[in-house]
């Protein structure tokens, strides 16, 4: 619900306000349309299921009632071997105008390459070969600890059935706060180690959604489980689950806040 809810937001209000912006600059402007980039790094087959099928059902269908043609073109990048079976699926939510408008790149070099025939240089993020601004460094300036000096985010999803670790690394001038976020009502077990020494940094801290809270519209529940932790380091996130291995995976997005001190 909450991500239907951002499409219709977006297409709504945001474009709206871009749509002013660019006839503000240019009185000729007429047609607004988008080119949308689709990265698939690190998609694994988990991921695509049920819900995912029906997300897309349901938001290509409001799109082609309600905003048509907005799409110019969506290019997708770095598809897995795996995903030309998804895309089976995924045609029969499309109406063939839409589909025609999609084009699919297993390489990353060829899909970039495509992206600058589509989007001018100073346009297309430099993730992708462009000259404008990264999208991380996008995200940092939209945020709304950035007068807190936070230079850049890390991102690390866990699929954790056991357990599961994930590292980040900050160099000299640099600290780290790392937050967890989850629906699980189960939980996880987090602690910090220093990499190289393998230091116990941060003491371990069950992370677990409070029954009740876990539903599809509310929040996700979230936790600091250490802070101001100081570079230059490679820190070790480690998670041991509460329940049995016969039991379904829980989700756990690890997010770093890097700020420059």
């Amino acid at each position: 619900e909450g991500l239907n809810r951002y499409q219709w937001h977006s297409n709504m209000h945001v474009f709206q306000k871009r749509l002013k912006e660019r006839q503000a600059e240019d009185p000729s402007f007429k047609r607004f349309q988008s080119v949308v980039i689709m990265d698939l790094e690190h998609l694994s087959r988990a991921q695509l299921n049920s819900k995912v099928y029906q997300i897309i059902q349901h938001q290509s269908k409001i799109d082609s009632l309600c905003f048509p043609e907005v799409l110019r073109s969506c290019v997708i990048i770095n598809a897995p071997t795996f995903f030309s079976a998804a895309w089976m699926i995924i045609k029969k939510f499309l109406d063939p105008g839409t589909t025609a408008k999609i084009e699919i790149y297993s390489f990353r070099s060829s899909g970039e390459k495509r992206l600058k025939e589509l989007i001018d240089e100073d346009q297309l993020p430099a993730d992708y070969g462009g000259k404008a601004p990264s999208i991380m460094e996008t995200i940092i300036s939209q945020d709304s600890d950035s007068g807190a000096n936070v230079s850049r985010q890390i991102t690390k999803l866990l699929h954790i059935k056991a357990h599961g670790t994930v590292q980040m690394e900050i160099v000299e001038g640099e600290e780290l706060d790392v937050i967890v976020f989850t629906r699980s009502t189960d939980g996880a077990v987090f602690s910090i180690k220093e990499g190289k020494k393998k230091e116990v940094m941060v003491s371990p801290t069950t992370v677990r959604c409070p029954e009740g809270q876990s539903g599809e519209n509310d929040d996700p529940f979230h936790m600091c489980i250490g802070s101001e932790l100081s570079g230059p380091g490679i820190y070790k996130i480690c998670a041991e689950a509460h329940k049995g291995r016969m039991s379904s995976p829980d989700d756990f997005l690890v997010l770093g806040k890097v700020r420059k001190i």
